[in-house]
């Protein structure tokens, strides 16, 4: 079983995510066939391959199914391709369960997943009518731990390693240890929330203030490409925009101090 090549390319202001095309797709041999709008296992063999993926992630199959939310397809070679990876991964969940914009929230890291006591139901309870299922149940209290739990933890190991020493904490260290330990980006204001550190908060601040930035700049982009004509134009718009922008973060005019 081969999976495809992946890659997250950041260009202009968009976040593509790139993948390599596989050979013509000939049938589902495992997972969700939609033509059919059910389950399907059609080598055997796939479910004992797709047992240890799950046990090696600490996952396993939703209830009332077989197989867990990986899709795998036949080409017209002697290929199997799969695909979906990320419905593997199920969402933290939080009381309102969806966002405003109706999709669905932020996924539980894979090294979080590891920490888990049992193994939680792949990409299961999101629906507020599912709240009285195990799984969701489930997840609800794997959601809690992480945010009641792991945050306060970490915000005591990253005091104690840096608080009071000579060692200096770096944003990328700062975001590797937090990353490591399953922790995603949305919640760094948490942490610091928790960190008790002058050293360790202005890391964090910085770290949250920088991102912020890094979005809005992006926005910047999207609005030049999408005002503009033709790549040539585009390229040039979006220089001007970066440019201004820059000047605007870190320059010390009335805009600069409203946007601050």
């Amino acid at each position: 079983v081969s999976p495809p090549l992946l890659c997250v390319i950041d260009y202009r202001g968009m976040r593509l995510r790139a993948c390599a095309q596989p050979p013509k797709v000939d049938e589902v041999q495992y997972g969700w066939d939609a033509d059919n709008g059910t389950n399907c296992l059609k080598i055997p063999l796939l479910n004992d391959h797709m047992a240890i993926v799950a046990e090696q992630l600490n996952l396993r199959p939703p209830a009332g199914s077989e197989l867990i939310n990986l899709m795998i397809y036949s080409a017209k070679t002697i290929h199997l391709f799969a695909t979906n990876f990320l419905d593997l991964f199920p969402h933290e969940w939080a009381d309102t369960g969806i966002c405003s914009n109706g999709t669905r929230r932020h996924r539980l890291r894979p090294e979080f997943l590891l920490k888990e006591p049992a193994p939680l139901a792949a990409d299961k309870g999101s629906d507020p009518a599912d709240k009285f299922t195990h799984d969701h149940q489930q997840l609800v209290r794997g959601s809690d731990r992480l945010r009641d739990g792991l945050l306060k933890e970490v915000a005591e190991l990253l005091d104690r390693d840096y608080g009071g020493t000579d060692k200096v904490l770096t944003a990328r260290e700062c975001v590797l240890r937090l990353h490591t330990a399953g922790i995603p980006i949305h919640h760094f204001g948490l942490v610091r929330s928790h960190a008790t550190h002058i050293h360790v908060r202005t890391i964090l601040l910085t770290e949250m203030v920088s991102r912020i930035i890094k979005a809005d700049l992006y926005t910047e982009m999207r609005r030049a490409r999408i005002s503009t004509g033709g790549p040539e134009a585009s390229a040039i718009a979006i220089n001007f925009v970066t440019a201004k922008f820059l000047d605007m973060v870190l320059g010390d005019s009335p805009e600069s101090e409203n946007y601050w």
